[in-house]
């Protein structure tokens, strides 16, 4: 019955634990709302368009207009594969921090079990 307890206890963990994560995604995608989380400015009078998302200005707001939108399509993917490059160097810098400490340990776990066999070969294992 504990061991029940125990497991329904970790997936209720796990469970909010996904949760919160996706969560804290969805909300990085939306937003608030505020007049300062502008994604766009089209200024007609000076021919501009501003993808403040990326801090893109192109002066062509009429080809723009017209459906001419793959500068600004590409600028968005290039930003976006920056985005995700830098999420995937930071995952491995924490994952290569993780890596090194768990050589460490085994490495003096290594130190440890050479020692006990030392000692086992010499009959002098402490209690």
């Amino acid at each position: 019955k504990a061991f029940r307890l125990l497991r329904s206890k970790l997936y209720d963990m796990e469970l909010e634990k996904r949760q919160n994560a996706e969560a804290d995604e969805r909300r990085s995608q939306i937003g608030t709302g505020d007049r300062s989380e502008k994604i766009r400015t089209y200024n007609f009078p000076q021919g501009r368009v501003t993808d403040h998302r990326i801090k893109l200005t192109l002066y062509k707001i009429d080809s723009i207009m017209n459906g001419d939108i793959q500068e600004l399509l590409d600028g968005l993917i290039t930003a976006d594969q920056a985005k995700r490059l830098s999420r995937l160097e930071q995952e491995t810098a924490e994952k290569d921090k993780q890596l090194a400490k768990n050589e460490k340990d085994l490495h003096e776990l290594n130190d440890e079990n050479k020692r006990l066999r030392e000692l086992l070969k010499q009959n002098k294992i402490p209690y």
